[in-house]
């Protein structure tokens, strides 16, 4: 999949430099949903005060690429991740991130294939340091146009700093690309069982949450005695091709595949063995998706549950090698829930699972 704004390659629409920019679509709508055309001339003279930085249309059209923003029917409103990125923001002036901004954005930009890509290439051309850093000099190394622009926009969300004729990504920005990226962007032995091990702790952090869910979930329904019956399959039998196995409140069984990651894109690679597992136990099998997992053990966005996987697998699936990436509209988890802990995706047998979910406990239980 690629990003693009109306049909624009991402950063292309506003360069990665302007990245902070994004400031003055929140700070139009910090005071709650407006009509389009009157956030359009917001942005006109919020930008002329800031000097003319962007085009207006530009500027909404990529937070709402980005997530930032959502719009229904000529109405525009900030998203969840719009709202966070507005408690992050410390402005004049407008066209700067703040470090808080920077990291939440750059834990959605990670999961495009747009971003990442190229970034993953530029992460393999630095130099890494003792001290967990990685380092480039300007022009030292050939950059292409889209390793030049994660570039840029790594800097704008302050990720990488200019000392001494060396452009430095800190420790913790490393840390938290690859975490998303994993072992493409790796170099050593080193880096690569740190981030196997990475990895699998958070797959296991991952589902003994969803486990918890579950237990919760049926001892409120007045089903101890199957809460004491929920099992992390995956601790004793990697190759079962599901990770939990709980129960609905008759008894039959739910046989739930874990799935994770850093930032609230929803994507995420299924094994060949697990879409088999799928397929032959549609009726009986979901999936959850457990966004922002570095957070656990509390997090700041609800669970997706999502029932009979394989009605809608095959319409989002793409084969990587010998696995599965199933990618779904990037909107889909920036919907926003309240406080909820799980959003339920109803059942809709024969067609892809959409933003209009249904949050509590009362779908799909």
């Amino acid at each position: 999949m690629t990003d693009t704004v109306d049909g624009i390659p991402l950063f292309d629409s506003i360069s990665p430099e302007q990245l902070g920019s994004i400031n003055l679509v929140l700070a139009c709508l910090s005071d709650g949903p407006r009509d389009t055309e009157p956030t359009l001339r917001g942005l006109l003279m919020r930008s002329g005060v800031s000097g003319g930085l962007v085009n207006p249309r530009d500027c909404l059209r990529f937070a709402i690429k980005l997530g930032l923003v959502d719009e229904t029917r000529g109405e525009v409103r900030l998203s969840t991740l719009g709202q966070e990125l507005l408690a992050a923001a410390s402005w004049p002036p407008y066209n700067l991130l703040t470090a808080a901004q920077g990291r939440r954005l750059l834990d959605e930009l990670v999961q495009r294939p747009d971003f990442a890509i190229p970034l993953g290439r530029l992460l393999l051309k630095m130099t890494r340091r003792r001290d967990g850093s990685l380092d480039i000099v300007p022009r030292s190394v050939p950059l292409r146009r889209d390793e030049t622009q994660s570039l840029h926009a790594m800097q704008s969300m302050c990720a990488i700093g200019y000392s001494g004729g060396v452009l430095v990504m800190a420790p913790e920005a490393y840390e938290a690309v690859i975490d998303v990226l994993g072992t493409s962007a790796v170099v050593s032995e080193e880096e690569l069982i740190r981030v196997l091990e990475l990895q699998r702790r958070r797959a296991v952090e991952a589902e003994n949450y969803v486990m918890d869910l579950e237990i919760e979930r049926l001892t409120r329904s007045s089903r101890p005695d199957l809460a004491g019956l929920v099992e992390r399959i995956a601790a004793r039998d990697v190759a079962a091709g599901y990770d939990i196995r709980s129960f609905e409140l008759d008894g039959s069984d739910r046989f739930i595949e874990v799935k994770s990651s850093t930032g609230t894109y929803l994507k995420f690679v299924l094994s060949r063995n697990e879409r088999r597992f799928l397929e032959e136990h549609d009726s009986t099998a979901w999936i959850y998706f457990v966004p922002r997992v570095h957070e656990l053990p509390s997090l700041s966005r609800p669970v997706l549950a999502m029932p009979n996987p394989s009605s809608w697998i095959n319409e989002l699936a793409t084969i990587e090698t010998q696995d599965f990436l199933i990618e779904f509209p990037s909107t889909i988890a920036n919907s926003g829930a309240g406080n909820a802990e799980v959003v339920w995706l109803p059942r809709r047998v024969g067609s892809n699972p959409t933003a209009s979910t249904q949050s509590g406990h009362s779908v799909g239980v």
